[in-house]
């Protein structure tokens, strides 16, 4: 952030696998780690569109993340209703732990999530 990346050209921030807790909470949604996020992910995505950047989030379509963390499957809406409340701009939508591996399922998979942004 220091160094004033969007004075280079840069137009994102994206944070990848491994912000979110290994587990949903109680309603199903995604709930940042509280390690790495103390005060939450909106703070965050706050402070770099204060830089002039727009802010990237990783996701993923499956259970579980590529690295076991909590995923979006069957809970498309809300976590789509998340990424609005924290202003994302760009989700990065994986595939990892999905039991639909052929393309017409990854598909079906991926315009769940599109429909409920």
């Amino acid at each position: 952030v220091q160094s004033n990346f969007s004075q280079k050209g840069y137009t994102f921030l994206n944070v990848d696998d491994c912000w979110q807790a290994p587990l949903l909470n109680e309603k199903g949604e995604l709930v940042p780690d509280s390690l790495k996020f103390p005060d939450g992910l909106k703070v965050v995505v706050d402070k770099v569109h204060a830089l002039g950047l727009k802010f990237g989030l990783y996701a993923d379509r499956g259970f579980y993340t590529c690295a076991f963390r909590a995923g979006s499957r069957h809970h498309e809406r809300t976590h789509a209703k998340q990424f609005h409340a924290w202003q994302i701009d760009y989700l990065k939508y994986d595939s990892c732990w999905s039991p639909n591996l052929r393309r017409k399922g990854a598909l079906e998979d991926y315009a769940r999530m599109r429909d409920a942004l």
